[in-house]
């Protein structure tokens, strides 16, 4: 009877400790996983449609993430919204060491099809642009890079800086009266650009893609189309002395 109890006390020891060690082995971690969160920064500008260092709230970013350190994909196309002072998409960053880079365009309804490389995810996106002159949305690409430290215990970026840089050109009018004479007699009702491109196709193609660098991206245009006709604004304008703003239109750089 004595052996017994001793054998049974044994066992209850023999599981309380290794209770205790999966308690202590989960407690090693004392941070969460955390959310994926970008802090979206647009290139100021005179010439475009958002012209200050703030990206518009209302702007939904397509973004694709590859996992440097591992070579391997990490998510494709996903939408990231403004909550909080911040981006976020319902990502989470990896529980493991890792370097992660990202690419991201402004996502519209005037954008026919848009998608990412199908081998490396954030290697480019492709993006295809409907005819963009009387929505003037104003389509942008950044690259980013985050990273997670650590190892009992991870720490995770609060959120990722990405700098947006302005896919299109921006053509802005002011008029004014040539000279007094002419001040009130004469008025405008619009204007047009003939033979320019509003729509294309725009590629963003990621650049130290496979090392743990600074990101940056490139950018370029095809198959955009030259017979669009722009209508900068429509509405009676009466010239006077000074100039003022009439209208302006977001079109396709010129190669």
């Amino acid at each position: 009877m004595k052996k017994n109890l001793f054998l049974l006390s044994v066992a209850m020891l023999a599981l309380t400790a290794c209770n205790n060690d999966a308690v202590l082995e989960k407690n090693t971690s004392s941070t969460q996983q955390k959310e994926i969160a970008f802090e979206a920064i647009a290139t100021p500008a005179t010439r475009a449609a958002v012209t200050a260092a703030t990206m518009p709230t209302s702007y939904t970013l397509k973004v694709a993430a590859y996992d440097a350190t591992a070579g391997a994909n990490y998510f494709e196309g996903t939408s990231f919204t403004y909550s909080n002072s911040q981006w976020t998409g319902g990502r989470y960053w990896p529980f493991t060491t890792a370097v992660i880079n990202f690419l991201a365009y402004t996502d519209f309804d005037n954008i026919t099809s848009g998608g990412f490389s199908t081998l490396n995810y954030a290697d480019f996106a492709c993006v295809t642009m409907a005819d963009n002159s009387t929505l003037q949305n104003d389509l942008m690409y950044a690259a980013g890079q985050g990273s997670v430290t650590g190892g009992n215990s991870y720490s995770f970026p609060d959120n990722v800086p990405m700098t947006f840089e302005h896919a299109q050109a921006w053509i802005q009018f002011t008029i004014k009266a040539g000279t007094a004479a002419t001040i009130g007699k004469i008025t405008v009702d619009s204007i047009t650009l003939n033979q320019v491109a509003c729509s294309g196709i725009f590629e963003a193609n990621y650049q130290n893609y496979d090392v743990a660098e600074t990101p940056s991206v490139v950018g370029s245009w095809s198959d955009y189309s030259g017979s669009n006709i722009g209508v900068v604004r429509s509405g009676s304008t009466s010239l006077t002395s000074s100039a003022v703003e009439f209208g302006n239109l977001l079109v396709v750089p010129e190669q």
